[in-house]
């Protein structure tokens, strides 16, 4: 099973970094943490955001989506749901922070034929 993934980004409009922890390398040194730079699919804006209901959390529902499922069609019927139901509702002040997990989750409750 792959390293659990942490989403995270410091501010609006800049770029989504997926961060996981490295498999332990050789001679026992400790996991460093390994990041990727996600950027907007232009779907929406130009970039991230939360904390509302517009175009820069649609743009980061998608992104998310997508990454956490590698599926572009699946991720579009569920991408506005995702963003009223997760991100619309946080501090739009504070850095977005989301695991993985949290959006396997929500994927895995959420009926699709819901809005």
């Amino acid at each position: 099973m792959p390293a659990e993934v942490l989403y995270r980004c410091p501010a609006f409009g800049a770029p989504l970094e997926a961060v996981s922890e490295a498999v332990e390398p050789r001679g026992g040194s400790r996991p460093t943490p390994r990041a990727r730079r996600i950027w907007p699919l232009g779907w929406h804006s130009d970039g991230f955001a939360w904390g509302y209901g517009g175009s820069g959390p649609a743009e980061l529902a998608a992104a998310l989506l997508l990454d956490v499922l590698g599926d572009a069609e699946r991720a579009r019927r569920l991408y506005q749901a995702f963003k009223w139901q997760k991100l619309a509702g946080l501090d739009q002040y504070r850095p977005f922070q989301m695991s993985g997990a949290e959006v396997r989750a929500w994927v895995a409750s959420h009926r699709e034929n819901e809005p």
